[in-house]
């Protein structure tokens, strides 16, 4: 499914992310051809029309790594007005599928998955997954 890009139209765009922590580490992507591209980013995509925040979680992993996962919860939002349009950024904390490792499903968008340490996160990641990611380093321990 082509989706449009975010434009000032007078309407918020919703994104939703998924943080994917194991054993002190979060999972990331290598974005490329997209928005950000060659920074790392979490794992989501835009909410579409009549879906749940949880839902589009759910889907977005799934689609992007091939992860299943049922504990979906919201952990934050981030506002960001952007030149581009306005973004509202849901953070949603997942926990771990031990059993099952990422895949890389969508090639054209992603060229890798990687865990890294919670303590020791590349500089150049997407800058609205690099806010939700700070605050969640606040509230939770590496």
């Amino acid at each position: 499914m082509k989706r449009r890009p975010a434009k000032r139209n007078g309407r918020v765009n919703i994104g939703v992310t998924v943080f994917i922590i194991k054993e002190c580490t979060l999972l990331l992507g290598l974005r490329k051809n997209i928005v950000g591209h060659n920074l790392w980013g979490l794992p989501g995509g835009r909410l579409e029309e009549n879906e749940s925040i949880i839902t589009c979680g759910r889907r977005e992993l799934f689609e992007e790594t091939g992860l299943t996962v049922v504990v979906l919860q919201v952990v934050n939002v981030l506002d960001d007005p952007r030149e581009d349009g306005h973004w509202l950024h849901y953070g949603l904390r997942a926990i771990y599928p031990s059993n099952k490792r990422p895949e890389r499903r969508e090639p054209e968008k992603c060229a890798e998955w990687k865990f890294f340490p919670l303590e020791a996160l590349p500089p150049n990641i997407f800058d609205p997954h690099k806010r939700l990611i700070n605050a969640l380093l606040k509230t939770v321990p590496a």
